[in-house]
C-alpha cells in the first residue's frame, strides 16, 4: 500500500484520540453508529483458504465429508506491506515504510456436514506490526487480535475424481479488533464485513487449475489517501501433484480492487505466490510458500513468507475383520499326488 502527502494525494485521517475512543468503545457502538465509526481496515492481504487440501490463498470446490473436522494454522510474515510515498503512485518518491514488519497467525477450525457443506471459524492474531511514524498517517497497531469470522462452503457440482468441480462459499467477520482496543488502524474492519466467492476447478492428471471470483462487502474506510470499500476479489491457482497424496507444488496469484476507484494502483493489491506441501500420516500436512506484491496496492508487500500446518480427521475405515485361515495352494503346473488305492479284502 502506498500513502503520501504530495500534490496528487489527499490525506483524510481522523486523528482526535478522544473522539475515536468514544466511537470505538465496543462492537455495539460500531454497529449502532456505522456512519461515524473509526476509520480502520484490514491490512493483511493473505487470507488462507480454510481446508488443508485447499491451496494457500485459493479455495477449492471440495468438502470434508460428513462430520469430519480439521484445524489449520498459518503464519505469514510481510515485509513493507504499507509504504509512504511523497507523490502517491511514484515509487521513486518512497521515503519509508509505515508498516515495515508484519507477522500474523491465522487460526482456522473446520467441520464437514452432509458430504456437501463445510463450516469454519477463523481468527487472525497480529503477533507484531511495526514501522515508522509519519505525520497524518495511520500508525502500526503492534500486537492485537484481528476480526473473528465464520464461513460456509457448498460443493455444488463434481466429485473429487471428476474433471470439473464447482462450488460457492461465503464468510462474515465481526469487528473484534476495534472492539478490543480504541486505537486500531490496520488490524481489522470498523464494522461487520462479508465475502461471497464462486469456486471453479478443472482437474487433470498432472495439474489442477482453480479459479476464485467474488466480492467483499464492508463499510468504506479512508484510513489512507485512497478510499477502501467494496471490492472485487479474484484468485487463480495451479496445483501440481508431484507425488499424489504426499507432495504437491502450488503457484497462485490473488488480488482485489475497489469498485469506487476500479484498478487504481493504491487500491489494487495483487500478489504472486509459490509453495509446496507435504502430507504426513494421520491427516497432517506441512506447507511453506514465498510471495511478493506484483501490484503494490495496500497490504501487498515486497516479500511475504508463509508456513502452514494443518490436520484433518482421517476418514473412518472399515472395521477390522478376523483374517481367514490360509488356504494351501499349489502351482497350476504341479500335479496332485494320487490317492492310495484301497487294499483288496481277504
Amino acid at each position: 500500500m502506498h500513502a503520501g502527502s504530495g500534490p496528487d494525494s489527499t490525506v483524510r485521517i481522523r486523528r482526535p484520540v478522544g473522539f475515536r475512543a468514544v466511537l470505538c468503545a465496543g462492537a455495539l457502538a460500531l454497529l449502532a453508529a456505522p456512519a461515524a465509526a473509526q476509520e480502520a481496515v484490514t491490512l493483511d492481504q493473505y487470507r488462507p483458504a480454510p481446508l488443508g487440501d485447499d491451496g494457500f490463498a485459493i479455495s477449492r470446490p471440495g468438502d470434508l465429508g460428513h462430520l469430519r473436522g480439521g484445524l489449520r494454522l498459518d503464519f505469514d510474515y510481510a515485509m513493507n506491506p504499507l509504504v509512504y510515498e511523497e507523490d502517491v503512485g511514484d515509487s521513486s518518491t518512497e521515503v519509508g515504510a509505515i508498516v515495515k514488519d508484519h507477522l500474523v497467525l491465522q487460526l482456522i477450525g473446520t467441520l464437514g456436514l452432509l458430504d456437501r457443506l463445510v463450516l469454519w471459524v477463523g481468527l487472525p492474531v497480529n503477533l507484531f506490526m511495526s514501522g515508522r511514524r509519519f505525520e497524518g498517517m495511520p500508525e502500526p497497531d503492534g500486537s492485537r487480535p484481528g476480526d473473528l469470522y465464520l464461513g460456509i462452503r457448498g460443493r455444488i457440482w463434481g466429485e473429487p475424481d471428476e474433471l470439473f468441480g464447482f462450488g460457492a462459499q461465503a464468510a462474515v467477520s465481526a469487528p473484534l479488533a476495534c472492539a478490543s482496543d480504541d486505537d486500531v488502524w490496520l488490524s481489522g474492519e470498523q464494522s461487520f464485513a462479508g465475502t461471497a466467492t464462486l469456486l471453479a476447478e478443472l482437474r487433470w492428471r498432472y495439474v489442477v487449475a482453480t479459479l476464485n471470483v467474488g466480492a467483499r462487502f464492508r463499510q468504506p474506510s479512508d484510513v489512507t489517501t485512497t478510499e477502501v470499500g467494496q471490492e472485487l476479489l479474484w484468485g487463480l491457482g495451479l496445483t501440481f501433484p508431484i507425488l499424489p497424496g504426499t507432495l504437491a507444488a502450488y503457484l497462485e496469484t490473488y488480488g482485489a480492487t475497489t469498485f469506487v476507484v476500479f484498478g487504481k494502483r493504491e487500491a489494487t493489491p495483487v500478489e504472486l505466490l509459490a509453495g509446496v506441501r507435504v502430507w504426513e500420516d494421520h491427516g497432517l500436512s506441512v506447507s511453506a510458500a514465498v510471495a511478493a506484491g506484483v501490484v503494490r496496492g495496500y497490504g501487498a508487500p515486497d516479500v511475504r513468507g508463509v508456513v502452514s500446518l494443518s490436520w484433518t480427521l482421517p476418514e473412518e475405515g472399515l472395521p477390522d475383520e478376523e483374517p481367514a485361515p490360509p488356504v494351501e495352494s499349489r502351482p497350476f503346473d504341479e500335479p496332485a499326488e494320487p490317492s492310495p488305492e484301497p487294499s483288496p479284502a481277504v
